[in-house]
């Protein structure tokens, strides 16, 4: 397992929490080439934004899409589950709030889109 991260934000806080729990792992800022990130994942999470789905959809990658939930809006969760719908057995969706409230979701997830990936090859 390799993690590359682009955070915008706490890029030392969040390499150090790689680092304690054991885990190889790139973190930026700010990614200018980030198509050669798309290429070299495997799975990919992101928010919901235009943007990072225009860039999912075209480097047609599994991944694990949490969408960004504000009390103003929440296009992103509209946005998320208008993509995943479009492959529904490589994007999926998840709420931020149900990963904080089930603990081995994420992990849950990510095995099934890589065994998904692999059962694809």
């Amino acid at each position: 397992l390799y993690i590359l991260h682009q955070t915008g934000n706490d890029v030392a806080a969040i390499q150090a929490h790689y680092q304690r729990a054991g885990i190889s792992s790139l973190v930026a800022s700010y990614v200018t080439e980030v198509n050669l990130w798309y290429c070299a994942a495997d799975v990919i999470i992101t928010r919901a934004g235009a943007g990072a789905l225009n860039e999912l959809i075209f480097f047609d990658k599994p991944a694990l899409i949490i969408p960004l939930e504000v009390a103003s809006t929440d296009h992103q969760l509209q946005n998320a589950t208008v993509v995943a719908a479009l492959q529904p057995h490589r994007w999926r969706v998840v709420r931020q709030h149900a990963l904080a409230t089930q603990p081995t979701l994420l992990a849950d997830t990510l095995a099934a889109l890589l065994n998904c990936q692999k059962t694809a090859q």
